[in-house]
């Protein structure tokens, strides 16, 4: 039946297009939590930087979960920094940013993440981490080159506006120690 040799044929493709199950096992422990499963598939030299169809890594997980050694642990076995998703491009970088884990923040710098990249809209970790209020989070990402007074697309909003739009108070004096611009204009909407 031309219905069935159709789905099947749609189906091969989802595999080739989204990768198979099996590809994405190790991302799918980190997802879980499950860090035994994870140190066991490293040690069955699973590639670390496959991705589940989202384009989330283990170190993705990692960084979205706050576990600083799940995540020293892929970076050594090879995890990729500049990894990102399929939608908004999120690093994982970003993803520590923006829930304020600092240690992961730390560990990701340390092993050459970018503190200026961008993702959609402009963002930046260091505004995610401004508005997640942990000013360890930006002082980390000021000192390793961020730009305190890069804007977004949208509303040309810095930082600064990210941590007083959410009343951070300790990611503002962060911000205003690293030299962030406190008149600077946001854009009219």
């Amino acid at each position: 039946c031309f219905f069935s040799v159709s789905l099947a044929f749609a189906l091969s493709l989802t595999f080739v297009v989204l990768g198979s199950p099996e590809e994405t096992r190790i991302a799918d422990a980190a997802m879980k939590g499950d860090v035994d499963a994870v140190y066991a598939l490293i040690r069955k030299a699973v590639d670390v930087n496959s991705a589940q169809g989202d384009g989330m890594t283990a170190l993705h997980w990692a960084a979205y979960n706050g576990n600083v050694e799940l995540a020293r642990t892929l970076l050594y076995a090879g995890a990729n920094t500049k990894a990102t998703t399929r939608l908004g491009g999120y690093t994982p970088l970003y993803m520590a940013s923006k829930s304020g884990y600092s240690g992961v923040v730390d560990v990701m710098l340390k092993a050459g993440a970018d503190p200026t990249a961008r993702v959609i809209g402009g963002i930046t970790p260091l505004m995610m981490a401004a508005s997640s209020g942990d000013a360890r989070s930006v002082e980390l990402l000021t000192e390793a080159g961020a730009d305190v007074d890069a804007t977004e697309i949208e509303r040309g909003q810095t930082a600064l506006a990210f941590a007083a739009a959410f009343n951070r108070p300790e990611a503002i004096r962060a911000l205003v120690r690293a030299g962030a611009e406190i008149n600077k204009q946001s854009k009219e909407i």
